[in-house]
């Protein structure tokens, strides 16, 4: 699937020969270095998000996302000292712009940093903030995460019970959330098998 994605990224790129701008560099590097970091080849992906970091004179809400997405890939490559500085860029740019939403995104993966180093109460505090965003914009998936984060933040911090509740929290969510996404697929399948009707 991400291979067929590369493929599709390269095919766009060479039909854009002498006609490419930043964005379209940009767009290739993102979408290939992305690919790659799914794929955990993390090397390749280090160099097309590099690629995508270094082209200028992009809005702040793109360069965020890129921010964003290399830091996710020195978390992910347990580079702590590197993905810190950019997911603290990307977290501030999206403040800055109104973009409270994908703040949440970053404030996620700087709370898993900081987990990983052992900053449970640095965690904490991201993770409350981020609380009351995902809560506002009622994204699931995303309190899901946030709740499976601050148990582990409690319970680093040996509060069990409210560990014990953010575990409770999040199964109970993930239970309704998974629930809701079957109704839909059972729903959009009937709705096929009538158009074939």
């Amino acid at each position: 699937e991400y291979a067929n994605a590369i493929s599709y990224f390269d095919r766009g790129l060479a039909a854009s020969k002498g006609d490419s701008t930043n964005m379209t560099n940009f767009r290739y590097h993102m979408g290939v270095g992305n690919c790659y970091l799914e794929m955990k080849e993390y090397d390749k992906s280090r160099f097309h998000l590099s690629q995508a970091h270094e082209i200028k004179d992009l809005p702040p809400p793109i360069v965020s996302r890129i921010e964003n997405d290399l830091g996710r890939l020195y978390l992910e490559t347990r580079e702590y000292d590197k993905a810190e500085p950019l997911l603290m860029s990307s977290l501030a740019i999206r403040q800055a712009n109104g973009l409270q939403d994908a703040a949440c995104t970053s404030m996620t993966l700087m709370a898993e940093a900081y987990l990983q180093q052992n900053k449970v109460t640095d965690a904490l505090q991201l993770l409350n903030r981020c609380s009351s965003l995902v809560d506002k914009f009622q994204t699931k998936w995303k309190k899901l995460e946030v709740l499976r984060l601050m148990a582990r933040a409690y319970t680093a911090d040996k509060n069990y019970e409210k560990a014990t509740e953010c575990y409770e929290q999040y199964i109970a969510l993930f239970t309704q959330t998974k629930a809701e996404q079957e109704r839909k697929i059972f729903k959009f399948k009937n709705e096929q098998i009538e158009k074939q009707k």
